[in-house]
């Protein structure tokens, strides 16, 4: 009986270990956590009714036990170093190329015989002042500084040789993330130790709270080479997710909220009681050696496949590097998705591979010398607002926008910034030459989230909300509140946040944000969260965005008429609405081909896409003529519905809500669209210009190259919108879904693409660029 409990209990941990295994390091689950959970219960029930048969490796030992008293110091057995950053590409190759000086045999050899010479002249400089020049006569003397040339010039040669082969001597390069650093000890295979880095020559002992984080393998698989004495140093970190969700269940709690993953992460560590580590579902990834009682292996690139072979986790997104040159477009390349990244990252580090040239590299008192650190620039930075422009929408929205002093953040020159609505600029209490704090949102928009009061210029001038239009002068409207949309700001104008819910049923008395980032202050109550608006339908900004949203790839498809020329065609007054469009040959050719810019070639490119476009699908016309909200997927449901213009201009709000073909606020801007003598005459002029006017009589065999294919599109695109490339899909027969699945066809990915491309890598769905798109559907760039 007892052998046959000790040997269920022998499987159950093997089995539970295996699957840790699985999802830690090899990221390939093979049961779900409630089957997980169903074998650790079983685990723990067993190791109660039989605790003569536990084990300290055990997996339920994660489960935490009796809270410690304190924590002891213990020495690292090798110091745990930091690593310098740096910010610029340049400065990472002279600090390649200082390694490079320190360890190179070829260059140690020539640079030695160099200070050979050096201390020979320098010795009958010597004997010259003290003896005369009889042991070191002037052809001596003259040898040695021809000698002292042909070896600075021998160090150059090797120097220019390994710049142009970019220092290729191997290097690693691993995401730096933004965790807490700890070493683990294993001894014999089964972890004794883990230690935070504390002053990098002793740390806290953490072993109890440690062991309940389910990355860490308590004893490692079992194989014939697992060093005696194996300490690892590694990062240990907390997911994005988890972090929002404990900092919303502590908010709900009424208490305190951390600012960012790793500051909760360093909190939790601090925790005496172990079951609150194992609560917070910390993890652990490898970057490092520490003692290691018979270093076998040469390569670090080799010791990071034997640590996954062992069950240690190793970072995803390693990689080794043959040269400089590489190692930089690894990092160019990994700045495009650490966004999407489950985890916080701040940069990557770069590391000599071989461990006998990383001995040669002289550490400092602090840092080592083989390994840098590269820093992405910070998601928030700061500058000047130098004014701010409002622009009108094709709907007759009114925006501010901020104009800055030109400032770089994730990589792009920012120059303009979102600021959303006049309610924005009441919030931040913006003044022109504030110097404000910048952030993309999603790494993707500009947006203005605060200000440096203390860096105000005395006299500044508040932002004042335009009364009329900026384009036409026609005077501003508010647009009314949209149903159950209430703000709450924060009265301290310091605060970074402020909140904004729907249909609240009380108003919160102190200002406290899922965020975490909220500053207890006390709360008002703003219902005018409203956006300006120009009732002028003739407003040429309107017209300039009504333009160049109806001519655009996936709707009209009128190549050649962007924003630029729309602008200049409307300012010159040969587009006054719409339909003017297709008077352009007939009226107004030779303006056209007076105006700079504007060549034969373009000419005729011009009016033949403006001639094709006529054939264009009747749901395609529906969705560029800016009637309310509706978008492509919206004006296919009521082409097949209505059918045709006459019909759908004809339909009361009744008939188009019936079937759910669109809302209640859709079906008002549809029939106020319909009623107006703007509306009437647009497409009523666009009929007799021969403009299709019928689902029945499209463009025969439109091609359809993605008919039954899903594409996801993820990023920021060079060449189109994101709802231009949708509606484009759409029109080529594709659906445009909004997340990866194993039946996505494909993605599409711009710059700063994120977590939707590494899922779509995970689920190897094809994934490509947009230039690679727009060839595989024959769109011309």
């Amino acid at each position: 009986m007892a052998q046959g409990i000790e040997q269920r209990l022998k499987k159950l941990r093997e089995e539970l270990n295996r699957h840790n295994y699985l999802y830690y390091v090899e990221a390939k689950p093979e049961i779900s956590d409630r089957e997980y959970d169903r074998l650790m219960k079983e685990l723990l029930e067993t190791e109660e009714a039989h605790p003569e048969f536990k084990t300290a490796d055990s997996p339920s030992q994660r489960v935490g036990g009796q809270p410690i008293e304190g924590f002891r110091r213990v020495k690292h057995a090798v110091p745990m170093l930091s690593i310098d950053n740096e910010y610029e590409e340049a400065d990472v190759l002279q600090r390649v190329e200082l390694m490079f000086k320190k360890s190179d045999p070829e260059y140690l050899l020539a640079n030695e015989r160099l200070q050979a010479i050096q201390r020979e002249l320098d010795a009958s400089e010597g004997e010259k002042g003290a003896r005369g020049s009889v042991l070191f006569p002037e052809s001596t003397r003259d040898r040695l500084e021809k000698d002292r040339q042909q070896a600075r010039e021998s160090l150059e040669r090797i120097l220019d040789s390994a710049r142009k082969k970019g220092f290729p001597f191997g290097y690693v390069v691993e995401p730096k993330i933004d965790g807490v650093s700890a070493s683990l000890r294993y001894e014999g295979g089964v972890l004794v130790l883990v230690a935070t880095r504390g002053d990098g020559r002793e740390g806290d002992d953490i072993t109890a709270g440690a062991k309940t984080i389910q990355s860490i393998p308590l004893r490692l698989r079992p194989h014939d080479d697992i060093p005696k004495v194996l300490e690892v140093r590694g990062e240990i970190y907390m997911n994005d997710a988890d972090f929002q969700h404990i900092n919303i269940q502590r908010a709900a709690r009424g208490e305190e909220v951390f600012a960012n993953p790793r500051n909760f992460t360093a909190g939790t560590l601090k925790q005496l009681d172990s079951k609150v580590v194992a609560s917070r579902r910390l993890q652990f990834v490898a970057h490092g050696l520490g003692e290691v009682d018979a270093m076998l292996i040469d390569s670090y690139w080799e010791w990071v496949a034997c640590l996954r072979c062992w069950g240690i986790p190793t970072p995803a997104h390693a990689r080794y590097c043959t040269d400089i040159y590489e190692v930089i477009r690894t990092i160019n390349e990994f700045s495009q998705i650490r966004g999407g990244l489950a985890y916080q990252t701040d940069g990557m580090v770069i590391k000599v591979n071989s461990l006998k040239q990383r001995r040669l590299i002289a550490d400092t008192a602090k840092s080592v010398g083989w390994a840098i650190a590269f820093k992405y620039q910070g998601e928030q930075v700061h500058t000047v607002l130098k004014d701010v422009i409002w622009q009108v929408g094709k709907l007759g929205t009114v925006t501010p926008v901020a104009e800055l002093e030109p400032v770089s953040i994730a990589g792009t020159t920012v120059r303009n910034a979102s600021l959303h609505n006049p309610d924005q600029i009441r919030r931040l209490d913006l003044h022109i030459g504030d110097t404000v704090v910048i952030e993309k949102a999603g790494e993707i928009i500009p947006q203005v989230v605060g200000v440096v009061l203390d860096k105000r210029p005395h006299g500044a001038r508040p932002v004042g909300v335009p009364q009329a239009c900026p384009s036409c002068s026609t005077v501003l409207v508010r647009e009314p509140v949209k149903q159950g949309m209430v703000g709450f700001w924060c009265t301290n104008r310091q605060c970074e946040e402020y909140l904004r819910r729907r249909q609240l049923k009380k108003l919160p008395t102190k200002c406290r944000v899922k965020s975490g980032r909220g500053c207890d202050s006390p709360v008002e109550r703003v219902d005018s969260m409203v956006d300006l608006l120009c009732p002028n339908p003739e407003c040429p900004a309107q017209l300039v965005a009504k333009i160049k949203h109806f001519a655009g790839r996936g709707l009209m498809d009128i190549e050649g008429l962007g924003e630029a020329w729309a602008e200049k065609l409307v300012r010159a007054g040969l587009l006054r609405n719409i339909p003017d469009i297709y008077r352009l040959e007939q009226k107004h050719r030779l303006e056209l081909e007076q105006m700079e810019g504007m060549g034969e070639v373009s000419i005729g490119n011009l009016f033949e896409a403006i001639e094709r476009s006529k054939k264009q699908p009747f749901s395609r016309l529906l969705a560029a003529l800016s009637i309310g909200d509706i978008g492509r997927a919206t004006a296919e449901v009521l082409a097949k519905k209505f059918n045709n213009m006459e019909s759908l201009a004809n339909a009361t709000k009744k008939e188009l809500m019936v079937g759910g073909a669109v809302g209640e606020t859709l079906s008002q801007s549809i029939e106020a669209y319909f009623t107006s003598e703007s509306g009437s005459r647009i497409w009523r002029e666009l009929q007799e210009l021969g403009v299709n006017m019928s689902e029945g009589s499209t463009a025969a065999d439109t091609p359809q190259p993605l008919a039954g294919q899903t594409v996801v599109v993820t990023g920021t695109l060079e060449h189109f919108e994101r709802k231009e490339i949708e509606d484009l899909i759409v029109s080529l027969g594709g659906k445009a879904a909004g997340s990866v699945s194993k039946k996505t066809s494909f993605v599409v990915a711009g710059e700063s693409a994120g977590s939707k491309l590494n899922k779509a890598r995970e689920l190897g769905v094809a994934v490509l660029s947009e230039v690679e798109f727009m060839e595989k559907v024959g769109v011309k760039q």
